[in-house]
């Protein structure tokens, strides 16, 4: 066999089948890398669409208690509301001047290992009928 020759003693091509085959395993290596990268990106993507959702229940649940408190509904009626919408939720109102200021918070624990965080939503409404008064 001469030595330029990519003919084998058998008479085949030995050349370009051997770098075929040495190359065959690399595409399941590089795939099996992308996936150990897209996992954690794609669990951290739901996790953060979790805590966006929550921080909209805990901003709409202030509002509405602030709109009930500001219409003259009972604080009761409002904390009821809220834990409606968020069910673990803390309820804080406030009365400033002619405002009612609600504070809503929420922990929001994404998972057992994780650590968790408070959510916060704070909503001021006018008192109806403050200005018929004066």
């Amino acid at each position: 066999m001469n030595k330029t020759s990519p003919v084998g003693d058998g008479g085949g091509a030995v050349g370009p089948y051997h770098r075929l085959r040495a190359s065959h395993g690399m595409v399941t290596a590089e795939f099996a890398l992308g996936l150990l990268a897209v996992g954690p990106l794609m669990v951290s993507v739901i996790l953060l669409l979790a805590a966006a959702s929550t921080q909209i229940k805990v901003t709409e649940g202030a509002r509405t208690a602030a709109r009930m408190l500001a219409r003259g509904d009972s604080e009761v009626a409002a904390r009821e509301a809220v834990h409606v919408m968020v069910p673990q939720a803390h309820l804080d109102v406030m009365q400033r001047g002619d405002e009612v200021v609600v504070d809503v918070r929420q922990m929001f624990r994404p998972a057992s290992l994780l650590p968790g965080f408070t959510l916060h939503g704070t909503a001021v409404t006018p008192v109806e009928g403050a200005d018929d008064a004066a």
